[in-house]
């Protein structure tokens, strides 16, 4: 199960992505109180992440472009650098108690330019580290590295917050994008992409096409479009606010969400040992399971039966994300494969800087209750329709090498 450590390429990787994603699960709780002992305002919370989320939208596909014309490895660094600078900047201004809505904003910007670069750049990278054969448990080992941390960094940061304050836990943050910087510059060169280049508008319309041309892809992207707003404005607004006020504050929240990473976790294990023969039919139905946490908080029910339907949330959550990805690698070329990513992206988040924006408004509009039922229904209709798609269903995995050979 661990063989794609064997590659010294994949271990580098996979300690870059486990330092720093330990601090950013240490980040959003930090961040969500921070802004609400600054500013006193839950709006001012969704305007920041608005601010950080929109930035990175409209960057994503230059990105991508980037990430298919020079050494990835390069891309991702330059990333990490632009995540590192404004976290610490972040951190300071909580730390010295001159946090303004502005300045926030501003610095959040450069973090979303930072995963504008990062992210397409990494999608493309994973698969030149290890062999095929081995993607998928490589997919897989980064999701236990991302949930592993978020289980240790979520409880972490709900204690910074409620011992010392959020400012240390930013500064945090900002030295783990530091530190995956230096692992990832360790990687040898990589390839570039593709040697030809053309203008960047050409390049565009390239990927744009390649993603168009497949059902399977585009249909999926534009129904996480809806629930990518419903997680959102759900775990990064709506969360802490009932943690707030029913579950007694940061501590319940730092927990609710390392419930969440140790399902996720759970859903890693299993992506290691197993493979679906309809990949994005199992990817689909992994995300309608997350559905009853957010029923669950809309009532108000007590706080254990809330985590146990985190755990099982997360469990969905990673199923779908090694597959996702796992399924991209796999099917889309090599050339195209960070632009196609960075339309993913894309479509995928479009509307979630909307959500961050609006979720508090809703909240005060129809009641906390009523925001999270709304929540659950953009996760759970447009999940449903994707279930009715033919080319959905009919994505079939390889069989792996071991059921080729035994035939």
């Amino acid at each position: 199960m661990l063989g794609p450590l064997q590659f010294r390429e994949f271990r580098l990787l996979f300690a870059a992505r486990a330092i720093s994603l330990t601090g950013s699960a240490i980040a959003p709780i930090a961040l969500a109180f921070g802004v609400l002992q600054a500013t006193g305002e839950a709006t001012d919370l969704g305007i920041v992440l608005f601010a950080r989320q929109g930035i990175e939208t409209v960057l994503l596909l230059g990105g991508g472009v980037l990430a298919d014309r020079v050494d990835r490895r390069l891309v991702m660094v330059g990333g990490s650098l632009a995540s590192c600078v404004s976290e610490a900047a972040i951190g300071a201004l909580f730390l010295t108690h001159t946090a303004n809505l502005l300045l926030l904003c501003v610095f959040a910007m450069i973090d979303g330019l930072g995963d504008a670069l990062f992210f397409p750049a990494s999608a493309g990278l994973t698969p030149s580290t290890v062999d095929p054969e081995h993607l998928q448990k490589a997919n897989s080992l980064i999701g236990f590295a991302r949930n592993g941390s978020s289980i240790f960094g979520a409880a972490l940061g709900g204690v910074l917050v409620a011992v010392i304050g959020p400012g240390l836990g930013i500064e945090i943050d900002s030295v783990s994008f530091l530190v995956a910087a230096v692992l990832i510059a360790s990687l040898r060169a990589t390839p570039r992409a593709r040697e030809e280049r053309s203008g960047l508008f050409a390049e565009l319309r390239e990927g744009w096409s390649e993603f168009r041309s497949r059902i399977w892809l585009w249909t999926i992207v534009v129904q996480f479009a809806f629930v990518n707003v419903a997680i959102a404005g759900t775990l990064f607004v709506l969360v802490p606010l009932r943690a707030l006020h029913s579950y007694g504050g940061a501590g319940a929240y730092g927990l609710l969400i390392a419930i969440f990473s140790v399902g996720s976790l759970f859903g890693g294990g299993l992506m290691l040992r197993l493979h679906p023969r309809r990949p994005l039919v199992a990817a689909t139905l992994g995300i309608l399971i997350i559905v009853p946490d957010f029923v669950l908080l809309a009532i108000g029910a007590p706080l254990p039966f809330v985590l146990v339907a985190a755990f099982i949330g997360g469990i969905g959550t990673e199923v779908f994300g090694v597959l996702w990805i796992t399924t991209m690698q796999r099917e889309i070329p090599a050339d195209l494969l960070s632009r196609v990513s960075s339309y993913d992206a894309l479509g995928s988040l479009v509307f979630t800087p909307i959500g961050l924006a609006v979720a508090a408004p809703v909240a005060i509009a129809v009641g906390l209750s009523g925001a999270f039922w709304i929540g659950a229904g953009l996760l759970a209709v447009p999940t449903l329709l994707v279930l009715g798609v033919g080319d959905v269903r009919r994505m079939r995995s390889p069989e792996p090498a071991s059921a080729r050979s035994a035939s």
